[in-house]
């Protein structure tokens, strides 16, 4: 019953419009015969309404085969109208071509390059009607009125992200919720310019001055090829504004099919890193192209982005090992195909790196070349309480998998360590210094490379503190006004997000002597030109304004 509907209705969507396409087929053949006064010639000629029936019948039937009667002409773009021009010219030649062979007879051959100007015109204008009618759908003529109800927006970039953020608001998008009232852009030609009817009121130094003036709601930062430089600068302009700031992901972050469809999302502290992402350079990975790599804690936060950074390398075997079979699966399913497609085999084993038949199993049977050992308790609160099991897992599971890559002669191992691992104050810091003491000790005693990558916090992985800042920072600003501050003064440290920290293992091993203790430079603001309500400044600018401004209200 489904599919009949189904078809019934994409038959009342095409009726009209073939009824439409046989009209121009008529009215394009006649025309031509009119404008170029040979239609005494034409219309005199027998059987010439069944003539032209058979043109349109043609056209009918190579229009459906160019899919002009099943596509949603409500998101039609360029490549829409070419397929247009192509079905009426592949339909004029085939029913010349047939018309001829069955009438025996044929139109003066000057008719035919006008019948088909037409019937382009006709043909193409009846589909973009419906794409200009469904995005009128939701504009007014002066962009919003007043009664809109939608949050009133200034829209920071007037390029072509900005443009599609605009275009998606006024055709009601339920994922770009707002309503367009102006744009800025630092490109002093484009103020005063208009996009899809909306005014260019400024740039962005105009930001602060204009959210007031016009009322604005919301901002949103539409410009995802930004530099470090501009994103911080147009970051604090929003923040002085005082109102609630969303933005796209940045542009190394669309799915390049997905440019139409990506929402509005808050600003999240990974887009104020103060620094740019590492780029991964794929010959800084020679050490596992074509081996065979193990990864320990492969389903987890860490592991898992690891693996995903190591499938461009194009090792022969990828070996996930991880004690928890959810996250593992999930990860098996997301990267089991481009695996395969390059050649990478994709092995899962589910176990504890504490169980030494289980790991130990891995290394005979799968002999890995390459290890990064991720697998870990990391929580620190919870390791206070559980000392015995962060000892267990962190350094005897650790010692388990570092003894079995030493006798099994694998060329590399790197141990994912943690700042925390620096002079200890508690105990999962104390049992990853443990670590690096075990892979130090190997890598002086083993023909294998032994490294050991330390990080301070990841965002996004699992148990990252940031959430909990999040809920705590309004209060601490109530209370003392004053934030959590780095080892310097003046300083506040940001963790990297999980692809930038990965991505950022890779250059560190190939460049690092076995034994040696790396640390990837970790992003900071610097505040030491801050104003006194220093923690207003930083629940501004790190945990957004709108908490901020409800926190200190």
């Amino acid at each position: 019953m489904g599919t009949g509907s189904s078809g019934a209705r994409t038959l009342i969507r095409a009726l009209p419009l073939a009824i439409l396409d046989v009209v121009a087929t008529f009215m394009a053949y006649i025309v031509g015969a009119w404008g170029l006064r040979v239609e005494y010639q034409v219309l005199a000629t027998n059987g010439i309404y069944a003539y032209i029936a058979l043109l349109a019948a043609i056209n009918i039937a190579t229009y459906a085969a160019f899919r002009l009667y099943t596509s949603l002409w409500e998101y039609a773009s360029t490549n829409e109208l070419v397929r247009v021009v192509a079905a009426v010219t592949v339909g004029a030649l085939i029913g010349d071509v047939l018309a001829a062979l069955i009438f025996g007879a044929r139109f003066p051959w000057r008719v035919y390059p006008i019948a088909w100007a037409i019937i382009v015109v006709v043909v193409g204008a009846s589909r973009f009607a419906i794409r200009v009618y469904s995005g009128a759908k939701g504009w007014r003529v002066f962009g919003v009125t007043e009664d809109s109800g939608l949050p009133r927006t200034l829209i920071i970039g007037a390029g072509e992200t900005g443009a599609l953020t605009v275009k998606r608001m006024l055709e009601g998008d339920r994922d770009m919720v707002g309503a367009p009232i102006g744009l800025v852009d630092d490109t002093p030609a484009k103020v005063g310019s208009h996009v899809h009817g909306v005014k260019v009121l400024g740039t962005c130094d105009d930001i602060p001055q204009l959210a007031k003036a016009w009322r604005i709601d919301q901002l949103v930062v539409a410009t995802p090829s930004a530099t470090k430089d501009q994103r911080d600068r147009i970051y604090d302009l929003c923040v002085q504004a005082g109102v609630r700031t969303l933005t796209l992901p940045l542009l190394r972050d669309m799915p390049h099919d997905m440019d139409s469809k990506i929402p509005l999302r808050e600003v999240d502290i990974s887009d104020l890193l103060a620094r740019e992402e590492v780029e991964l350079d794929l010959g800084q990975m020679g050490y596992v192209a074509g081996k065979r790599v193990l990864v320990t804690g492969g389903g987890g936060s860490i592991g898992s982005e690891l693996v995903r950074q190591l499938l461009p390398a194009r090792p022969a075997q990828i070996i996930l090992f991880d004690i928890y079979e959810n996250t593992t699966y999930e990860l098996y399913h997301e990267i089991a195909k481009p695996a395969a497609e390059q050649g990478t085999d994709l092995k899962v084993f589910i176990g504890s790196i504490t169980h030494l038949p289980a790991i130990g199993k891995v290394f005979q049977h799968y002999k890995p070349e390459v290890v990064f050992h991720a697998a870990a308790h990391k929580h620190v609160p919870l390791m206070e309480r559980c000392a015995r099991e962060a000892i267990e897992n962190n350094v005897f599971g650790t010692l388990n998998v570092v003894r079995l890559a030493h006798q099994h002669q694998c060329t590399h191992f790197v141990q994912i360590s943690t700042d925390k691992a620096v002079n200890p104050t508690n105990v999962m810091g104390a049992t990853k210094r443990m670590d690096e003491m075990i892979v130090q000790y190997f890598a002086a005693n083993s023909q294998t490379v032994f490294t050991a990558v330390r990080f301070g916090n990841v965002l996004g992985s699992h148990g990252s503190v940031i959430p909990l800042f999040r809920r705590q920072i309004p209060s601490c600003i109530l209370k003392t006004r004053q934030v959590f501050h780095a080892e310097k003064p003046g300083v506040f440290a940001l963790p990297a997000n999980e692809m930038r920290a990965k991505k950022a293992v890779y250059p560190q091993v190939n460049s690092s002597q076995a034994g040696g203790l790396r640390m990837p430079r970790i992003a900071a603001v610097d505040c030491s030109a801050a104003t006194p309500a220093s923690g207003e400044f930083f629940a501004k600018r790190v945990f957004g304004a709108e908490s901020a401004l409800k926190a200190v209200a």
